[in-house]
């Protein structure tokens, strides 16, 4: 009995990873063909959370809509609206620990201009009006999502004399003086926060703080502009 309950788990299992593998395969054809055609906008994230992933896309999906809006004459200066946005959130099974890909996209046939401001204020140089105040220098910054060339455009800022100063987290003698970049250990940028004792996230324009990052193995970089 104890023989033909194990094979009856370890069938289970096999089925449940076959299907899992299925359907990934054909969101992976449907993600694909997405990405090929000129009908969409998109954006994807991997992360350790399904959430962390869903946030970072979507973020991610507005800035792509802001820059696309930004060329279209009609859609200058007013608040557009996503009346069809659609996600795919994928579970990956990896050998050092499993993943979660978020997918998020949009047709720009469903992305309309509107005087009601309800969802995504646009702005001619393709960035939401909450994140007009913050200098170029940390836009810069928060448009990356990879760490390692965060890190080398950072540098490059600071020997521009764009950036004041920057340190690890840890090293800080003043963290609420500084920007934060939290980056997670797969070398993602995950999110830039505004100095003082209550964040703002540079690219949501939302109240955010180190302390939800706690959970997610995430580092931070602290940076001052002049």
């Amino acid at each position: 009995m104890r023989k033909r309950l194990l094979w009856l788990v370890t069938l289970l299992m096999a089925m449940t990873i076959t299907a899992t593998a299925q359907e990934n395969e054909q969101e992976k054809k449907q993600i694909n063909k997405i990405k090929k055609s000129n009908l969409y906008i998109y954006a994807e994230a991997t992360c350790t959370t399904a959430k962390e992933a869903h946030d970072i896309a979507e973020s991610m999906l507005y800035d792509n809509v802001n820059a696309w809006t930004a060329t279209k004459k009609n859609m200058k200066g007013k608040t557009i609206v996503l009346s069809d946005r659609k996600d795919l959130i994928t579970f990956l099974a990896m050998p050092r620990g499993n993943m979660y890909r978020a997918f998020t996209y949009v047709k720009k046939s469903d992305i309309l201009p509107t005087d009601s401001p309800e969802v995504l204020p646009a702005a001619p140089d393709g960035l939401t009006s909450t994140q007009k105040a913050w200098p170029e220098a940390v836009m810069t910054l928060a448009s990356y999502t990879d760490y390692f060339k965060m890190a080398e455009k950072l540098k490059e800022l600071k020997n521009q004399g764009k950036v004041e100063s920057y340190a690890r987290y840890q090293k800080l003698t003043r963290p609420e003086d500084n920007f934060l970049v939290i980056y997670n250990r797969q070398g993602q940028v995950v999110a830039v926060l505004s100095p003082g004792t209550n964040r703002t996230n540079v690219k949501t324009g939302k109240a955010d703080d180190i302390k939800n990052y706690d959970n997610n193995d995430c580092g931070a970089i602290g940076f001052s502009v002049k």
